[in-house]
């Protein structure tokens, strides 16, 4: 094993570890918990055979597997970016809402 694997497999460890203890948070549910530990897992068999890559990205049509893997990282991020403007958008929206049930209430209890 070379050093680099050595480290991943630390790395991997480390991230289930952390998946597993947060688990049953109040923003941590099981199907998070099974999807960071697979990405783990499979980037630990990435690193462990890296021909597994170059083969996908030649399938792909791309020359190295390092460019397929920036590749599949980028769109990864650009999800959890889309993921998280939806859950800002309707946390706005609750917000908004909150405050004119609010405004409302106050407006009919100066009423009275």
């Amino acid at each position: 094993m070379y050093t680099y694997q050595i480290i991943m497999f630390i790395i991997v460890v480390l991230i289930i570890y952390w998946s597993m203890r947060n688990y049953g948070n109040e923003n941590f549910n099981l199907g998070l918990s099974i999807g960071i530990s697979l990405i783990a897992i499979v980037l630990f068999v990435l690193t462990l055979f890296p021909q597994i890559s170059v083969n996908l990205a030649e399938i792909v049509g791309l020359g190295r597997g390092l460019d397929l893997l920036y590749i599949l990282a980028f769109l990864f991020i650009l999800y959890v970016l889309f993921k998280l403007y939806n859950m800002i958008e309707d946390q706005k929206r609750r917000i908004n809402q909150l405050i004119s049930q609010l405004a409302i209430e106050k407006h009919d209890d100066d009423k009275k």
